[in-house]
């Protein structure tokens, strides 16, 4: 999963690729994102990946991302950057 802008913030993109445990490929998807930063890209393609690994009943999930720091937000017990902040609980609920 990775998600960028073209600024930080600006205009971004997410796109992620699901694979199953024989690295097969089960879907792929892309979306344009309006103003926003890098790191809010990020967790948002993370996001769509897990919420669309729920929806295909796809419950071990091994997250392969460049974005080290999305990864640290998500496992921290504080709440994150308030603008952040709901797009992370969005995250950890998924994971419960």
């Amino acid at each position: 999963m990775d998600g960028a802008s073209k600024r930080n913030p600006g205009v971004a993109r997410i796109g992620g690729i699901i694979r199953n445990h024989l690295g097969q490929t089960v879907l792929a998807f892309q979306e344009h994102l309006s103003l926003t930063s890098n790191i809010a890209a990020e967790l948002k393609a993370i996001y769509k990946g897990f919420k669309l690994c729920v929806d295909i009943n796809i419950r071990k999930i091994w997250v392969k991302t460049d974005a080290n720091d999305a990864l640290i937000l998500i496992s921290s017990p504080s709440q994150g950057p308030w603008h952040l902040q709901n797009l992370l609980l969005q995250i950890r609920n998924l994971l419960s």
